[in-house]
């Protein structure tokens, strides 16, 4: 379970704020499947749905549907910096997933040695799986199944699959939306 949040940047603007519950559990709406059947496909929606809510509606981002996605862009040609990724989207407005978060899933095909690249957000790396290498400006870190790594703003970083044969599947969370918003 990879939880990720934006309560540090959300507790600087002082715009946190917790009310109590009193049951142990909220109650599950009538049909708790409904968003992910209203808005999952993320290119139709039903012709009766009530206008789209002004945060991503979806709660969930199902694996196979995510990697599927992932796998059908493979077949255009690799990016230089991140091979096959897609970045998650809100169905209401094609933005972001969160307002504040990016999140993506990047595939390294097996043997590939990235180009390098740096940008002004930071972020961090899970490895759902494969093997592979992470030049950090200076310094080289080797990664399995299950490593993180956090990549500081402007940092040079360069990614490679060790493997031969098989693919290392990445998820990564950075800052980049809310830089965005800032204009920074």
């Amino acid at each position: 379970w990879l939880d990720v949040l934006d309560v540090s940047l959300v507790r600087n603007f002082d715009a946190v704020f917790f009310d109590g519950y009193d049951e142990p559990r909220s109650p599950i709406g009538e049909d708790p499947q409904r968003s992910m059947l209203e808005y999952g496909s993320g290119l139709m929606r039903p012709r009766n749905a009530p206008p789209a809510p002004p945060v991503n509606p979806l709660l969930v981002y199902p694996r196979a549907m995510a990697r599927k996605a992932v796998l059908d862009a493979a077949q255009l040609p690799p990016h230089p910096f991140y091979d096959t990724a897609m970045d998650y989207r809100s169905p209401s407005d094609g933005g972001p997933a969160m307002k504040t978060l990016g999140t993506m899933l990047q595939r390294l095909r097996p043997g590939s040695k990235l180009d390098a690249f740096r940008h002004t957000g930071s972020c961090v790396y899970y490895v759902i799986e494969g093997q592979g290498q992470w030049q950090i400006d200076d310094h080289v870190f080797e990664w399995g199944t299950g490593d993180f790594i956090a990549i500081p703003s402007w940092a040079r970083q360069q990614h490679s699959n060790r493997s031969d044969s098989e693919d290392a599947w990445l998820f990564q969370v950075n800052d980049i939306p809310a830089l965005k918003a800032l204009d920074l």
